[in-house]
């Protein structure tokens, strides 16, 4: 069967020895779970996973954010919210929700009654306001049948917005909320480490055309074609993943842009709430004059018609990021069929961007066909090309020992053409490429020598070893041990003074309440891609809207 099939099995026997009418908050005899695992869907140009709230359980599909640390989602009680992908979130029907008082949350924007209420507004005119709830929360795609027993015996207590009300694009969007992942106390990733639901603060999002998986508190290696490349991040006090970007090529030609142009401001960060990828406006007129010239024809991002046979003959994009040990570089490879979005109308449409007074964004269509890894703990950003379909077909025997993810002996490195070429493939590619400072030395993978290469290869063998050593003995579903149990919550129990989220401000950032499934009609205003206020520290961020792929993409900045 199914692997995630499997793993659904393995805990109904557990949860078997549990009674049907037990409570929240009963001392329970089955071990708890280290989380590993969940699939992922995508809608139109985000991805977005299934969040479990509450006993009995409600479940709602939620955008993952690398650009915000926020989760927020409409309830019953909200005024003229839009109709999403699950029913809206009833806070009368959970047994186990209450409200958070001021002195409860510290980031409340008001307080009334003694409930603490937040908002996030945009200048692009969408807006939300939420009372702040904590419940029961559970991330999976399980099956709803014993999704209860999950949630009562391994949930998170964990507070998030109870939106009341919504304008703007958060009605149009399908997916009914987002959850942040950004580096913030807020989290539920830092609720679950807290709890000892997850070990390491790390976790993955391999994005695909058709889905992905999410991956906390480990890395899954069994989809991964190449070595993971790591690249520094560069604040260690940004609530981002801000990264090092040293060049941009069109074929094997640099943009016209320094180092310190592109990193200018907030920098360029890693964030998967937004679909598009942005790069500061003083390179848009050598990028567009590269790409005609390369292309032989012009770059748009309104409407570009092209055959099959066209789109395969573009240049790529290759995007060189700074290297963890300040001597390879990353370039990561991004062929037209990804820095192109296709419009229904069988047209296409550049969603690479250079617009931004600074800084800049990976977004989502950069992510797809890599594992992207996240780990605060080594505070790194990685890449690995992969298959992140592959999950979706693999298959494992009922024998417990199949119930864990294969590892390979060692991520094996596919060939990488010189980053000039042309690729009809949707994944990019990734290579390493020998950093230095002299503009005329050569920028593609041919600059490692043979020896250099059986060095390098010798080097990263020796490491992936390791890291199998150390990972083959993590699973999707992990069991701790009895002295490690954590017992089941209690209602209306909240974590420590300590743990309470530390108040918000909002620099650039991007988040995108996007509309999942069949791209809409040409003319219907639908997210593309989002921008936030740069008026806050930088160690401080909140939500950014994301704007519609109209004609002339917007800016809305939060405030």
């Amino acid at each position: 069967m199914l692997r995630l099939e499997v793993q659904q099995e393995r805990i109904r026997r557990r949860l078997g020895e549990v009674p049907e009418n037990a409570t929240s908050g009963q001392d329970v005899t089955v071990s708890s779970l280290v989380y590993n695992e969940v699939p992922l869907g995508v809608g139109y140009g985000t991805h977005y996973t299934e969040l479990y709230l509450g006993l009995p359980v409600q479940r709602a599909s939620m955008i993952v954010d690398t650009g915000s640390h926020l989760t927020a989602l409409p309830c019953t009680s909200c005024h003229g919210c839009g109709e999403h992908t699950d029913p809206l979130f009833d806070l009368a029907k959970s047994k186990t929700a209450k409200y958070m008082t001021c002195k409860e949350y510290s980031s409340c924007n008001a307080c009334t009654e003694n409930r603490c209420h937040i908002r996030q507004s945009y200048t692009e005119g969408s807006m939300w306001s939420a009372i702040v709830v904590e419940d029961l929360t559970w991330l999976g795609g399980f099956s709803s049948k014993r999704a209860n027993a999950i949630v009562e015996h391994y949930g998170v207590r964990f507070p998030f917005g109870c939106q009341v009300q919504e304008t703007g694009l958060f009605i149009t969007q399908k997916e009914n909320g987002i959850i942040g992942f950004g580096r913030d106390k807020a989290t539920l990733m830092t609720y679950m480490l807290k709890a000892g639901r997850i070990e390491h603060d790390i976790f993955t999002m391999c994005f695909s055309p058709t889905g992905g998986s999410l991956v906390l508190g480990g890395v899954d290696l069994t989809h991964h074609k190449t070595q993971i490349a790591y690249s520094p991040l560069v604040s260690h006090n940004s609530g981002y993943y801000p990264v090092q970007v040293k060049k941009i090529l069109v074929g094997d030609k640099p943009v016209d842009v320094t180092e310190n142009q592109i990193n200018s401001g907030k920098g360029v960060i890693v964030d998967s709430g937004t679909t598009d990828t942005f790069f500061v406006s003083g390179g848009s007129r050598s990028f567009n004059h590269l790409f005609s010239k390369l292309a032989g024809m012009d770059y748009s991002e309104r409407r570009m018609d092209l055959s099959a046979k066209e789109l395969a003959k573009l240049p790529n994009i290759t995007i060189i990021l700074a290297g963890a040990n300040g001597e390879e570089d990353i370039a990561l490879v991004v062929p037209a069929t990804k820095y192109l979005s296709k419009a229904d109308d069988g047209s296409y449409y550049g969603n690479f961007h250079f617009t931004e007074r600074s800084g800049g964004v990976l977004g989502a269509s950069t992510m797809v066909g890599y594992d992207v890894i996240f780990d605060t703990e080594g505070n790194r950003v990685g890449f690995a090309e992969s298959d992140c379909d592959a999950l979706k077909g693999r298959k494992y025997s009922e024998d417990d020992t199949e119930l864990l993810p294969k590892k390979p002996d060692g991520p094996v490195l596919s060939p990488i053409d010189e980053l000039g070429s042309s690729s009809s493939s949707g994944s990019g590619s990734l290579a390493l490429i020998a950093a230095s400072n002299k503009d005329n030395q050569s920028t593609t993978s041919s600059s490692f020598g043979f020896f250099g290469q059986i060095l390098a290869v010798s080097a990263v063998g020796i490491v992936v070893v390791a890291v199998w050593l150390r990972m083959r003995r993590r699973g999707s579903w992990t069991e701790l041990n009895e002295s490690e149990t954590v017992r089941g919550p209690l209602r209306g129990e909240i974590l420590d003074d300590t743990d309470t989220p530390r108040a918000s401000g909002s620099p650039p950032q991007a988040r995108s309440p996007g509309s999942p499934g069949t791209p809409p009609p040409l003319g219907v205003a639908v997210p593309r891609f989002t921008i936030g206020s740069d008026s806050e520290s930088d160690h401080e961020n909140s939500p950014r809207i994301v704007i519609a792929p109209t004609e002339n993409p917007r800016h809305g900045y939060s405030h």
